[in-house]
């Protein structure tokens, strides 16, 4: 029996059973988080790409239970920083901008283990060279519609727009910086 026959149904099955988990029931939902942790580990993380916007809403992947949020918070993020990770080069900017919100969110959180806090800053640094790729590849396909971008993509062709994404990387970096060691 193959599993990526299945897998519109795992995904589709974890994410209802996340929704419609009782929001103060710690246990339940702390069980479910590790039986995610083992699916997000597999090959079928992949197939979240799509409803990884909902994964970000913490409502729905932590729960909106006080005792929920506090027993689970840090294992759900440690969970969402490894499968971002793993899956960031196939993300479009908008879902790679929703992982910088969150990830931001949860370096300034003083509520936070920082363990979560270092893991989510190193995070938002490799997430940096994903948008930088993105979004070249985006203004160079806008502005060059019969363009097909890929490995023999001459450097050259990109001289245009690099200075405006090096210069937002640039800034998010200091910002980055100014967080971590002020």
């Amino acid at each position: 029996m193959q599993v990526n026959q299945y897998a519109p149904n795992v995904v589709q099955g974890m994410l209802s059973l996340l929704k419609n988990c009782p929001h103060e029931v710690a246990h339940l939902r702390r069980d479910l988080l590790v039986a995610a942790r083992y699916i997000l580990g597999t090959e079928l993380r992949v197939r979240f790409i799509p409803c990884i916007d909902q994964l970000f809403n913490e409502d729905i992947f932590i729960g909106t239970g006080w005792t929920t949020r506090d027993a689970v918070r840090s294992m759900a993020y440690s969970i969402l920083v490894d499968v971002v990770h793993h899956v960031r080069g196939q993300l479009s900017l908008n879902h790679l901008s929703l992982a910088v919100q969150l990830f931001s969110k949860n370096v300034h959180d003083p509520t936070l283990p920082v363990t979560i806090q270092n893991i989510s800053c190193k995070l938002l640094l490799n997430l940096m060279e994903s948008i930088r790729v993105k979004t070249e590849q985006e203004l160079t396909v806008s502005a060059n519609p019969g363009l097909i971008v890929g490995k023999g993509t001459s450097q050259y062709q990109l001289v245009k727009k690099k200075p405006i994404s090096l210069l937002w990387l640039g800034s998010v970096v200091m910002c980055l910086y100014n967080t971590i060691y002020w």
